[in-house]
């Protein structure tokens, strides 16, 4: 609700008068709207004036005068109370987000002029949120995954299925749907065609993991070696000690590697010094990390530290 012209504020002072309701006064001056009837002033005030009736008459017959608080900010405006109230993602989330929600929609043009399209696909235009149901929708993904696939024609693995179906559950969170489609029992075709899917690929030999090796000490030995690691260059020793940071700190990004405090704040590197006197250094993980983003899953997150 805006409101900010005077043919507004006719409409607020009849509503006003008929419910008398003290709540509604004290919304408007959330507002910082001042109906005459009961305000000193009839226009919007920033920050609202002050008035002699209606919700301060009742602190001033207790003879309590309503001080004001430093307890608060100014009023946001809606626009920026919404986009608080979305959901937000990393940046590489929100980029698989986007592919996916456009490789669905690809999808469903392409379904709707097929003759023989499920009459409840039809409903199931992803950006139309709002008029989406679990039942056709649990219908629409279950084709979706059964149907794409890459564009030389060849399979996607399984994992990149339910990679598929958890980025439109993202974008179905971003506004405002909160639906775990591999969790709700309205889901249940869904899980088990996905489930059966990933069987197939899996036997088929698609989607098959493949860890890094671990750096042996040979390896590193020859990287000195070679002159790959060292100190004779800017360019050698700024590989160096990207190097050695991320082995011995486990940073997992050059994010992370920019966001390393300086001495003066809050240094997440120090130096120290043990009971015998050698000298280490001690890490700190940073209090906003790609593991630690500070949000409600990281209440219980404790810190690293770690020596070496």
């Amino acid at each position: 609700m805006q409101v900010s012209t005077a043919s507004h504020l006719l409409d607020i002072m009849s509503i006003t008068e008929v419910l008398s309701n003290r709540y509604i006064l004290t919304f408007l001056t959330f507002l910082g709207v001042c109906p005459s009837p009961y305000w000193n002033c009839g226009q919007k005030c920033s920050p609202p004036c002050s008035f002699s009736g209606g919700y301060t008459a009742g602190f001033a017959s207790q003879g309590k005068v309503p001080e004001e608080s430093g307890h608060f900010k100014q009023p946001k405006c809606p626009n920026h109370i919404e986009l608080l109230s979305h959901k937000n993602f990393a940046t590489n989330t929100e980029n698989k987000i986007c592919w996916v929600t456009q490789l669905y929609l690809d999808w469903w043009f392409d379904r709707l002029k097929k003759p023989d399209c499920d009459p409840r696909i039809r409903w199931c235009h992803l950006q139309e949120h709002k008029l989406l149901n679990k039942s056709n929708f649990c219908v629409a993904i279950c084709a979706f995954i059964s149907e794409v696939c890459k564009k030389d024609g060849a399979e996607y693995p399984g994992t990149t299925l339910q990679q598929l179906v958890l980025m439109i559950q993202f974008y179905l969170e971003k506004h405002g749907l909160c639906w775990k489609l591999l969790d709700d029992n309205e889901f249940c075709s869904l899980h088990n065609t996905l489930d059966n899917l990933m069987k197939e690929r899996c036997a088929a030999g698609l989607g098959e993991k493949h860890s890094s090796d671990a750096i042996s000490f040979d390896a590193e030995e020859s990287l000195w070696e070679k002159g790959i690691l060292g100190s004779s260059s800017p360019d050698q020793l700024w590989d160096t000690l990207l190097y050695l940071v991320s082995l011995n700190f486990t940073l997992r990004s050059g994010v992370e590697h920019k966001h390393l405090c300086c001495p003066n704040f809050n240094p997440q590197l120090s130096v120290k010094y043990d009971d015998k006197g050698q000298k280490f250094l001690e890490f700190h993980e940073d209090s906003h990390s790609k593991t630690n983003q500070g949000g409600l899953s990281s209440c219980n997150h404790k810190l690293c530290v770690l020596k070496t």
